[in-house]
């Protein structure tokens, strides 16, 4: 076993003393909060607020779940809505040492089972709505085609219940009893797979990307500097949970700071604003389209968005026009990073950067990444400018695609560095451009 951790973080401590945090998980940073702050509010949606001690009872309770699923340990199949239920689940899955195979909400049944099948997850975790419609169908479809696969019902409230097909067919509905996890499971340490995620962007069957805890603190850790993150910070993020921008903006960097995080089962423009105004958020995490939308909203127009501090966005080239036109409407820097979900960060921009480098380049090399750029005959470039197709080493890579070789021998060079599918220009002072 594990020995358990004693933690005396106070509430914004990772901004400022980031080694700290060094192995310590995010289910460990929130049984941490549910002890000290526990009537403090970690999560907000329209409607509803949940605190951190009702988050940590809910991991607890999926985890409870997750225990009748039987000894061993598996692949959990994490199909929610982008609220604190789906990261109550990521941190039971970690709980009990089984992989959290990470699944969009809006994913259809096809790319569902092809996950489940290609992750071998025994067990699904999801709700008994998604996205306001009913998942008894979904969910009926599923076990036709995975016969043993288990289901966990779940929502933030901790309201939890478990179901089992029995070989003759009868569905099955188990007790769940909540008990009290320890935050971190023998099986796991921060530097391990815990998490698989699908590509996301891409034609065909979705890819797994491999997780681990550490390569998205090391990720929160950059961010905090580049947006000279404080102790007082409200996030809102309008991005899907379970793929690579969702999860520093909302699992990983808010849970670590003891921040506020406001969060929508589904995107509305209106309903952004409202609560950016509402909660006073200063921290806006969102793809380029989303940000466009709020310029052109009616909304905006008489809408406070004075608290807006900074905003990370990115998923696309980020327009120059209209991040201009944001920053001047808001107040509030427009910051991204290049990269993927597979490669982690290339590079940042940060508050500090002059106004053409923060809104006409993606920033400079991040210094703790190694980046080299190749030309069409996979030669290596040299010089003071150089433009090509980038190679990255560096901790905020994955480890790969998980159980696709084909597709690992596609993402790597021959000695191991990791290739992103842009051309991009980095010029004499280290900035990048997508070309």
């Amino acid at each position: 076993m594990l020995e358990t951790k004693t933690l005396d973080f106070t509430v914004g401590e990772f901004a400022t003393n980031p080694d700290r945090f060094a192995g310590v998980s995010i289910s460990e940073m929130v049984r941490h909060w549910s002890e000290t702050i526990p009537d403090e509010t970690a999560f907000v949606t329209p409607e509803s607020r949940v605190s951190w001690k009702q988050y940590d009872a809910a991991a607890d309770a999926i985890a409870s779940a997750l225990d009748l699923a039987g000894e061993g340990y598996g692949h959990v199949a994490v199909l929610l809505p982008d609220t604190a239920v789906f990261h109550a689940a990521l941190c039971a899955a970690f709980r009990t040492g089984r992989v959290a195979v990470g699944i969009g909400s809006r994913s259809g049944i096809r790319e569902i089972s092809h996950l489940i099948a290609r992750s071998e997850a025994s067990v699904l975790v999801t709700t008994r709505t998604l996205r306001g419609v009913d998942t008894a169908e979904l969910v009926a479809s599923l076990r036709a085609e995975h016969p043993g696969l288990d289901v966990v019902f779940a929502d933030e409230r901790a309201d939890v219940s478990f179901e089992r097909v029995s070989a003759n067919g009868e569905l099955t509905s188990l007790p769940v009893e909540p008990k009290q996890f320890p935050a971190t499971s023998p099986c796991f340490v921060t530097s391990a797979v815990s998490m698989l995620n699908s590509t996301s962007g891409t034609t065909g069957l979705p890819k797994l990307v491999t997780q681990t805890e550490d390569r998205w603190v090391g990720f929160s850790e950059i961010a905090a500097e580049a947006a000279a993150i404080g102790s007082d910070e409200v996030f809102l993020g309008a991005v899907p949970a379970p793929f690579g921008f969702g999860l520093w903006t909302s699992h990983f960097l808010p849970a670590l700071l003891g921040a506020r995080n406001v969060v929508m089962e589904r995107f509305d423009v209106s309903v952004m604003i409202e609560l950016i105004e509402r909660e006073r958020v200063t921290a806006l995490n969102c793809v380029s389209t989303q940000f466009k939308m709020l310029l052109r909203s009616e909304a905006a127009e008489s809408a406070d968005l004075s608290s807006l501090r900074f905003m990370f966005t990115g998923g696309e080239a980020v327009p120059y026009s209209e991040a201009l036109a944001f920053e001047q409407r808001t107040g509030a820097a427009v910051l991204q990073f290049y990269g993927s979900n597979e490669t982690g960060a290339v590079s940042v921009t940060t508050v500090s950067d002059d106004s053409d480098t923060r809104l006409k380049t993606c920033g400079h090399v991040i210094d703790r990444m190694q980046v080299r750029v190749f030309d069409d005959a996979a030669k290596e470039m040299t010089g003071s400018v150089r433009r090509g197709q980038p190679g990255v080493n560096g901790p905020l890579m994955c480890q790969g695609y998980w159980g696709d070789t084909d597709a690992n021998d596609e993402l790597y060079t021959d000695d191991g560095w990791m290739l992103l599918g842009d051309i991009v220009e980095i010029d004499e002072t280290g900035r990048v451009r997508v070309v």
